[in-house]
């Protein structure tokens, strides 16, 4: 009777812990989509909002592969010139106003 009673306890046990982590990973992944519905709605407030104020958003890439960017076209070296370079004074420091 006791190792029957051990068996039940331990796979009682087995079951509390697999459904404690089907919980746990189910709640992970609802926190998961409710961050990024939460991002995809402040991103359409911002963009709705900059249209109704009558600017046009902005895109920028914040990320280029090395390679895949602007192709920029190589300078003919007669184009560079040549300047004589000179130092300037820094301006003196202006005196405290009075109180």
């Amino acid at each position: 009777m006791t190792q029957t009673l051990q068996a039940f306890r331990r796979l009682a046990g087995g079951l509390v812990t697999g459904v404690a982590r089907v919980l746990l990973l189910a709640l992970g992944a609802l926190a998961a989509l409710a961050a990024m519905a939460m991002g995809l709605l402040l991103a359409g407030g911002l963009v709705a909002w900059a249209l109704l104020r009558g600017r046009k958003p902005v895109v920028r890439q914040a990320f280029v592969w090395p390679g895949r960017g602007e192709r920029v076209p190589a300078q003919d070296s007669a184009e560079v010139v040549d300047i004589e370079a000179r130092e300037v004074p820094d301006a003196p420091p202006r005196p405290l106003p009075r109180a």
